[in-house]
């Protein structure tokens, strides 16, 4: 069954009335990229395991090295970079694929803080429950930045109105990322990272670079996402 049936029946519409509003309706829904890429990547809208299985480890992945990245500039003895891809890396995704790739998220953004708090001595037992607290703060506040995106600001589609873009700015940039702030300058502390006495520069430091990760990065990847994917010609190329 074409995709454009099986959606009619899904929304109890007659498969055979093209014409009909509801079909209408189908044609102006907007796609996501999921459904921007099927058919061409083998993608659909409900994954099998092994495909959902792959875009978490991917989603992981990538946030794991681009936050590496972000580490190489940090500032001086601390553990702040001046700009944190990540946060405006997932953001996007979020906005892109979907909440449901928050355990890619979580898992990559563990990885990324145990080798950061690997060695650190603390009041929390282990590194692994400060590298999960902290992460844990990291992925709500990347999801309350994409539930405030597509609240007030049409989601993915915030930077097509000077309006949007400041709501989005403030909420999605700025609000949020005030919760992945103050979760790291509760646990760091406890952990042993940095001492209490450097809580609110530290506050401040982690909330400017999320920002600023937010609004360079979230941008560019969703103006990419709109452009019209180039169709590559497995058989050409093979020959």
């Amino acid at each position: 069954m074409q995709p454009q049936i099986r959606g009619a029946l899904v929304m109890g519409c007659s498969p055979h009335a093209s014409l009909s509003p509801c079909a209408a309706s189908l044609e102006a829904a907007p796609m996501t990229l999921v459904e921007r890429l099927h058919p061409k990547l083998g993608l659909s809208p409900h994954w099998t395991t092994g495909r959902n299985v792959l875009l978490q480890t991917g989603t992981g992945a990538l946030y794991f090295v681009t936050g590496k990245l972000g580490l190489l500039v940090l500032f001086d003895h601390s553990l702040v970079s001046p700009v944190w891809p990540p946060a405006g890396i997932a953001l996007a995704a979020v906005l892109l694929v979907g909440s449901q790739i928050w355990p890619g998220l979580l898992l990559g953004s563990v990885i990324l803080n145990l080798t950061v708090f690997h060695g650190v001595s603390g009041h929390l037992p282990t590194p692994l429950a400060a590298s999960l607290c902290l992460s844990t703060g990291n992925v709500l506040s990347v999801l309350l930045g994409a539930w405030l995106a597509e609240t007030y600001a049409n989601g993915r589609h915030a930077f097509r109105q000077p309006q949007l873009i400041l709501r989005f700015v403030a909420l999605a940039a700025g609000a949020s990322t005030l919760l992945s702030a103050s979760s790291a300058a509760l646990i760091c502390p406890i952990a042993g990272i940095i001492p209490w006495s450097s809580v609110g520069g530290f506050w401040f430091s982690w909330w400017l670079a999320h920002m600023v990760g937010v609004i360079v990065f979230t941008p560019l990847i969703l103006a990419w996402s709109t452009n019209r994917l180039p169709v590559v010609n497995t058989e050409r190329a093979i020959e």
